[in-house]
């Protein structure tokens, strides 16, 4: 290349580079697509088309890979187990004619929840029929935010009253009021 520079024929693979400097410059301007300026290449080399096309590419496959992992650290929720607050007691009522549980959820943060789904699991030990005990057996509760308890969005912009529907699917329909006093969920 060096014997060439002082050849007015010679055309080089990339036009006014003239050293690291320059090299690194013209890869900087590939990578981010600042423009070149003087710096350009040729089609006299097809080696040095196929490695910008490239270095292009895994550019942009870095720079996609580097805002994915920014867009996750920054929208990942922090801290909000000590920001949702539920009510120490639950209530059983009378609505419609219906049974209901009914316990509060509240965000304590300043920020608000736009359409959080609530769900509510019941543990407690059960005892099977043949006499097996089996421990934390956890069971899906149906709670929702409406009168019937049938929407599962909420709107945390208060203290909402999650109902859940005591009926025949519900785990609490064989409970006395004596038995759910003396459980330990």
């Amino acid at each position: 290349v060096l014997e060439n520079i002082n050849n007015s024929t010679f055309i080089p693979c990339i036009l006014a580079n003239k050293n690291f400097a320059s090299a690194f410059l013209f890869s900087v301007e590939t990578q981010h697509t600042i423009g070149y300026g003087s710096r350009q290449t040729t089609e006299e080399c097809p080696d040095g088309i196929i490695l910008q096309c490239v270095q292009s590419i895994v550019g942009v496959l870095i720079q996609v890979c580097m805002a994915g992992i920014v867009f996750a650290k920054l929208s990942r929720p922090k801290a909000r187990t000590k920001t949702v607050v539920f009510s120490k007691s639950a209530v059983i009522t009378q609505r419609n004619g219906h049974l209901f549980l009914l316990f509060r959820v509240g965000n304590m943060r300043s920020s608000h929840l736009l359409e959080a789904h609530v769900r509510a699991q019941i543990v407690q030990n059960v005892t099977t029929e043949e006499g097996e005990n089996i421990y934390f057996h956890q069971e899906e509760l149906k709670v929702g935010t409406q009168l019937a308890g049938g929407e599962d969005r909420a709107l945390l912009l208060w203290p909402v009253i999650l109902a859940h529907p005591i009926d025949e699917d519900s785990p609490l329909w064989k409970m006395s009021p004596q038995d759910l006093l003396n459980s330990n969920f």
